[in-house]
């Protein structure tokens, strides 16, 4: 499964706490490339959810911080 888009998911430092490493779509690259490497099916929530923090309304319909989704999310 991968993870949903999230706030600030194109720094590579998130919130500014962590050492650089990826964005967060490297990171569901990586899941999509194991999962296929294993013959694995994923659920590709980034892709399908619908649910983009960076946009205001969706943030504010389906998340309670811009990462945590709400009952609606």
């Amino acid at each position: 499964m991968t993870p949903i888009h999230r706030t600030n998911e194109d720094r590579v430092t998130g919130d500014g706490y962590k050492p650089p490493m990826l964005p967060l779509s490297g990171y569901v690259d990586i899941i999509k490339e194991v999962a296929r490497k294993y013959s694995l099916p994923v659920l590709d929530l980034y892709a399908e959810s619908g649910i983009y923090p960076d946009i205001e309304v969706s943030k504010d319909a389906y998340t309670v911080d811009g990462l945590h989704p709400n009952d609606k999310g």
